[in-house]
């Protein structure tokens, strides 16, 4: 009978699914390091983002601490509010505008 995944069960599929593509990446021919680390980069988001085969869209929610606010605050600088979400687009769609080129 099929029943949910666990929360032990879904970090471990995601983290083989990532080390897979870390393997992919780091022997692919004719690429340059900064071409394998965007690979790799991308393939994540895909991830993230449900475009993965067996995995689905995951929400990324921002958990800053209390005293992160008060620390950006004292240092002049701007501080993330609990709970925003920052995947609510697809990332990987957006990952050309800041993949450094070579």
């Amino acid at each position: 009978m099929s029943r949910a995944y666990t929360e032990v069960e879904a970090r471990e599929m995601l983290l083989k699914h990532i080390a897979a593509f870390a393997r992919y990446w780091a022997v692919q021919p004719g690429k340059t390091p900064l071409e394998k680390c965007n690979g790799l980069a991308f393939s994540i988001l895909s991830t993230l983002d449900g475009d993965s085969v067996g995995w689905p869209v995951t929400d990324l929610i921002l958990c800053p601490q209390d005293e992160d606010k008060a620390d950006a605050i004292a240092d002049g600088l701007n501080w993330f509010k609990p709970g925003m979400a920052i995947g609510d687009s697809p990332l990987h769609e957006s990952w050309h505008r800041f993949e450094k080129k070579e």
